[in-house]
């Protein structure tokens, strides 16, 4: 907080990052396990937990769960492309790498969900793909949503 405001005020921008970015550097060498575990957690925020850095309200519990169940489609959705879909558009491709290498920092060092709000868009263009592929795949062994006979013929 106010500590380290003043020591950035006293030694400048370029000193106090320098300063930081060794701290930084022994904080994890010394404890590599804990940092590949703080990765995995920020990993897990990032694209598949919605974690809310803010006391929720009680009585708000039902929006987070809403929050919860929607926050994975978009990683979802790229799974479900990769696994059914041989050929990809670059539409699709940019998408996916726009989001990959948006979050990659902040899953390295430190991720808060403010840092996905850029992504809102890119979300939306793979969570539509991913519903496109899922209808297309449907279509073409004739499933509906009651029945599996398609897949026996």
């Amino acid at each position: 907080g106010r500590e380290q405001r003043e020591l950035y005020l006293r030694l400048g921008e370029a000193e106090f990052l320098r300063k930081k970015q060794q701290e930084a550097w022994r904080c994890m060498l010394r404890d590599k396990l804990g940092y590949a575990r703080r990765v995995g957690n920020r990993f897990l925020a990032a694209f598949l937990w919605y974690y809310s850095y803010y006391d929720e309200p009680p009585y708000r519990e039902w929006w987070l769960t809403i929050k919860r169940c929607v926050f994975p489609w978009a990683i979802f959705s790229v799974a479900i492309v990769l696994m059914l879909r041989k050929a990809h558009d670059r539409q699709f491709t940019s998408a996916v790498f726009i989001y990959f290498l948006h979050l990659f920092p902040y899953v390295l060092i430190s991720y808060g969900d403010r840092y996905a709000a850029p992504l809102i868009g890119i979300k939306c263009i793979l969570i539509l793909h991913g519903m496109a592929v899922l209808k297309s795949v449907s279509e073409r062994y004739q499933l509906d949503a009651w029945s599996l006979r398609g897949l026996r013929a």
